[in-house]
């Protein structure tokens, strides 16, 4: 046997050989990996989606919380400016209503002074009655002793020395005198 002869073309390509290298086969994913990717692709995406929804609803939720909180903040601060006038108007009829109340207590303090002076004057001008009663009404010479001691009850000197004047000189003038002494006394007590 003869050796074979090649052809100048054959031997001039390198890579070539009469044997032929097999290449491994490149495999091709089998359609239930392929399945398998593809189911869990899908439940990812259902499961981020689900999850967006949920994050969504809570958004929404929490949304809607966040305008009812807004909304109950502005009645409140409503609410304190209203109460605040209010305040400022109780505090201005308390300030006024003390004033009052002060300039009443006053008033009432001088009319309790005024009220004692004139329950003084009434009573000193009720002893000077009680006097010209018993003087107009004397009956006995111990009438007399008790004239002399409501005049010295009295106080009143003016009204003792004309009394000591009658006293000491019984006459009708020095009686006129008393009695016009005491009149006026009456009167002057009384204003």
């Amino acid at each position: 046997m003869q050796p074979e002869s090649f052809s100048q073309k054959e031997t001039e390509q390198p890579g070539m050989s009469l044997i032929q290298e097999t290449k491994p086969a490149q495999r091709k994913p089998t359609p239930v990996i392929l399945t398998v990717f593809l189911i869990i692709f899908l439940a990812a995406t259902a499961g981020l989606g689900y999850w967006a929804y949920t994050l969504n609803s809570s958004l929404i939720a929490t949304q809607q919380q966040l305008a009812e909180l807004q909304s109950d903040h502005t009645k409140l601060q409503s609410e304190n400016e209203n109460l605040t006038a209010e305040l400022a108007q109780v505090k201005a009829d308390l300030e006024e209503s003390s004033k009052d109340l002060t300039n009443t207590q006053t008033k009432l303090e001088k009319a309790q002074a005024e009220n004692l002076e004139l329950n003084v004057k009434i009573e000193n001008a009720s002893k000077k009655l009680q006097i010209l009663y018993a003087f107009s009404t004397i009956a006995t010479p111990t009438d007399i002793l008790a004239i002399d001691t409501l005049i010295k009850e009295t106080k009143d000197r003016q009204l003792l020395e004309r009394w000591n004047e009658f006293y000491s000189n019984p006459s009708e003038s020095a009686g006129v005198n008393f009695i016009l002494n005491l009149i006026t006394a009456i009167q002057t007590s009384l204003k």
